[in-house]
C-alpha cells in the first residue's frame, strides 16, 4: 500500500497550463491535441464567454472555469476593465484551481478584454500565493488595430515591471515560422493558426526545460 501511495504522488500533476480568454483557450486546445502532454501536466481554460468554454471542453476535454458569471453572464468581456473585474469576481474559484501546483503557465493573447485584464490580475495572485509561474503572451497582428496593440503593450509592461517571466510571441516571430514552413501568403485563417503554433512551441519549451515532455515527439 505504501508503494502505491508513493507511486500516486509521483504521478500527480504538478504543472498547470491556464488558457485565459479566447486566444489563450485556442492555444491550450492546440497543445492538447499534440498529444505530448504528460501526466505531470493539467490544463484549465478560463473565459467570460461560456459558449466558447463549452465548445472547448467538448472538443479537447479541457477543464473549464467561467469568469464573471454575474458581470458578463456568459457573453464575454470586450473591455480591459471588464476582464479584470470578471477575474476578480471569480477569485475564490480561481485561487482554489491554481493552488498546490509547483508551476503555473499562463497563456493569453493580449489586447482584448478577458485575456488582457485577467492575466495581469491572476499573475498578481500567483505572486501573493508564492506559486512559481510564467506567462506566454501573444501580441496582436498589425491589422487588428493600434488600440489592441497599445493595450497589449501596456499589459506586457505591467507584467514585466512586476517581475514576471514573460515569453512574448510577436508578429515577427510568427512570420519567421511561416517562412520556415514555406508559407508565403498570410490569410485571416492561417494567421491565427500560425500564432497558435508559435505559442504552443513556447509553452513546449517551458515544459521541456522542466522535464515534463521530451524534446521531440519521438524521444
Amino acid at each position: 500500500m505504501k508503494q502505491e501511495n508513493q507511486h500516486s504522488r509521483k504521478k500527480r500533476a504538478d504543472i498547470l497550463l491556464v488558457g485565459i480568454g479566447g486566444g489563450g483557450g485556442n492555444a491550450l486546445s492546440s497543445l492538447i491535441v499534440t498529444d505530448r502532454l504528460s501526466d505531470r501536466v493539467d490544463t484549465l481554460a478560463m473565459n467570460t464567454d461560456l459558449s466558447a468554454l463549452m465548445i472547448r471542453q467538448d472538443r479537447s476535454g479541457v477543464k473549464i472555469l467561467q469568469l464573471g458569471k454575474n458581470l458578463c453572464r456568459g457573453r464575454g468581456a470586450y473591455d480591459l476593465e471588464v476582464g479584470e473585474a470578471a477575474m476578480r469576481e471569480a477569485k475564490e474559484q480561481v485561487c482554489a484551481a491554481v493552488r498546490g501546483y509547483s508551476m503555473v503557465v499562463l497563456i493569453a493573447c493580449l489586447g482584448g478584454g478577458t485575456g488582457t485584464g485577467g492575466t495581469t490580475v491572476l499573475a498578481g495572485w500567483l505572486r501573493e500565493m508564492g506559486i512559481p509561474h510564467k506567462v506566454v503572451a501573444q501580441i496582436p497582428y498589425y491589422f487588428e488595430g493600434s488600440r489592441k496593440a497599445g493595450l497589449a503593450r501596456e499589459a506586457l509592461e505591467q507584467l514585466r515591471q512586476a517581475g514576471e517571466c514573460v515569453r512574448e510571441v510577436a508578429e515577427a516571430e510568427i512570420q519567421e515560422t511561416a517562412r520556415a514552413m514555406g508559407i508565403e501568403k498570410f490569410t485571416l485563417m492561417n494567421c491565427f493558426e500560425l500564432a497558435d503554433q508559435v505559442v504552443v512551441q513556447q509553452v513546449e519549451k517551458i515544459l521541456v526545460e522542466m522535464g515534463a515532455i521530451s524534446r521531440t515527439k519521438n524521444e
